[in-house]
This record gives C-alpha cells, structure tokens and sequence, in this order.
C-alpha cells in the first residue's frame, strides 16, 4: 500500500505556521484550534529567541501527525473513534469520541489535540475540501 508523507527540511523552517493554517483551512478545522502546530524550540515565549545579542537563534518544530504504522492512539481508544482508513490515515470518528484523551497521552509525537469549547465558525461557512465533514 502506498504511504503518504511530508518531509521538512528544518534548517529552512521559518516558523511562519503556513503549514499549520493550510492544514486547518483543507481539514476545516475550527477557529481556536490548530491540528498542526509549530513549536519554537528552546524559547519560553512564542517571540523569544536563544542566546544573547548578537549571537542569536531561534529553532522552529512542526508538529502533525505522522499516521504511523501501529499507532499508540489507536491502541489505547476504548470506544474505537480511533481508526486508520484505507489510504493509512489515522482518523477520528466524532461521533464515536467520548473525549477521554486517551489518545493525547499516548502519542508520542504529541500530535492529538482535543478542542475544549464549543467550535466556532468564523467565517460561518465550511471551507477547504468539499468532502471533508464538518469538524
């Protein structure tokens, strides 16, 4: 079966999250809420950098889902809202989500979010790909 993947070159990484935003507006996922995120390592605030000037950097990680071969949120999923599709795509089925986040602490990428509020739509309309269900 074909696998489908991303690579990122982090030495060119800019931290601009147009990854994270083309991710959250192809999957429709809500305002507040972000699927892939982009970490700046090594810096205790998002605008923070590492060292002193002159001398200084900053280290951007994107972070997504890898859909992995044998996933640990899968595992761990006691209602089976956790499943892998036919492509090998880790998905969540939302009706069958109890929110228990299990999922959350089993990945070891530290991919899995859960949205604690009500989604917001903002614009109010769906957007992205036209098969993608309404988060």
């Amino acid at each position: 079966m074909t696998r489908l993947a991303i690579a990122i070159n982090l030495d060119r990484c800019t931290g601009c999250n147009t990854c994270a935003m083309a991710c959250k507006m192809q999957n429709n996922v809500p305002m507040g809420m972000a699927w892939n995120r982009v970490l700046n390592e090594n810096c205790e605030f998002e605008v923070g950098v590492q060292g002193t000037y002159p001398h200084v950097s900053r280290a951007h990680l994107p972070v997504a889902c890898q859909h992995c071969e044998n996933p640990a949120c899968l595992r761990v999923c006691p209602t089976g809202a956790t499943y892998k599709d036919d492509k090998g795509r880790v998905e969540i089925d939302y009706e069958k989500c109890i929110g228990c986040r299990m999922c959350m602490a089993a990945c070891p990428y530290n991919a899995r979010v859960f949205n604690w509020n009500e989604p917001v739509r903002d614009p109010d309309f769906n957007y992205g790909d036209k098969d993608v269900p309404v988060r």
